[in-house]
């Protein structure tokens, strides 16, 4: 009989939820990056160190290498690896857009943009289906 607080429930959606959370961090990291490696680039190391974002990038870093370890615990990589690999690029880009006022790039642009958005949305979630030797191997 078991004593103490019960298991957390393990599974896709609490996989995909933590992996989700992991990916805006990242997101939140590269973009707090951004503002300190240009203020060390124009302004030299005393002022990267001066600035709040330097310390809040690690610390949103940190923070997300623990939701994404908790990600990869929670559940099957084939939960956590989409949200993760896609929520951070579109997150990464809206960060940009509203932060820095990066433009995407429209007319013909959005062809290849298009092309390679669904590329890599295929190869993420066929990629983590795929089955190892080593799996094919402790099958049998």
């Amino acid at each position: 009989m078991r004593t103490g607080r019960p298991a957390r429930p393990r599974g896709m959606a609490r996989a995909a939820l933590f992996s989700s959370a992991s990916a805006i961090g990242y997101a939140l990291t590269a973009t707090l990056m951004k503002f300190s490696t240009t203020t060390f680039e124009q302004h030299g190391f005393g002022a990267f160190l001066a600035c709040w974002q330097t310390y809040g990038f690690v610390a949103a870093g940190a923070c997300s290498l623990f939701l994404l370890a908790n990600a990869m615990e929670s559940g099957p990589l084939v939960a956590s690896q989409p949200a993760l690999t896609l929520g951070e690029a579109l997150v990464s880009v809206a960060l940009g857009m509203l932060v820095y006022g990066d433009e995407v790039r429209t007319g013909w642009w959005l062809i290849p943009e298009g092309i390679g958005a669904v590329m890599v949305t295929w190869g993420v979630l066929l990629l983590p289906r795929v089955r190892t030797e080593d799996q094919d191997a402790s099958a049998t």
